[in-house]
């Protein structure tokens, strides 16, 4: 990641998904918890460092069928939730006919619609 900020001007970087980053390991769950909080506290620090932004994608726990998503909702979310400027959750809404998907922001410390903005197939994606 670095090499790529520096040598490239990289400006964001996407995650996905951190806990297959992670891997399963020897260790009991709070081992793994442990290894995800540093690992997530370091994103940040480097975040903050270089000027960049992270995106990370952390699958939630599993919720009763319709329930939808919230921070709570975090597989082992305690240091993501904090350490995030930004928390987003792909919904499904399937108490209508027709289920609706829809981008929920479900905590924003720094977030405008400047954000989301298109960009053209032809750029270079790193």
């Amino acid at each position: 990641m670095e090499v790529g900020v520096k040598d490239s001007g990289v400006e964001h970087i996407v995650i996905d998904n951190l806990q297959f980053l992670l891997g399963a390991g020897d260790g009991a769950f709070v081992e793994r918890f442990q290894r995800q909080d540093h690992y997530v506290q370091e994103l940040r620090a480097f975040a903050t460092e270089k000027g960049t932004h992270v995106t990370i994608v952390a699958h939630p726990r599993k919720e009763e069928t319709g329930r939808l998503l919230s921070i709570n909702s975090l597989y082992g979310g305690g240091k993501i939730s904090q350490e995030a400027d930004n928390i987003m959750f792909l919904q499904v809404d399937s108490s209508t006919s027709i289920p609706k998907k829809y981008l929920q922001v479900g905590f924003c410390l720094h977030f405008t619609s400047y954000y989301f903005f298109f960009v053209d197939i032809t750029t270079k994606m790193m």
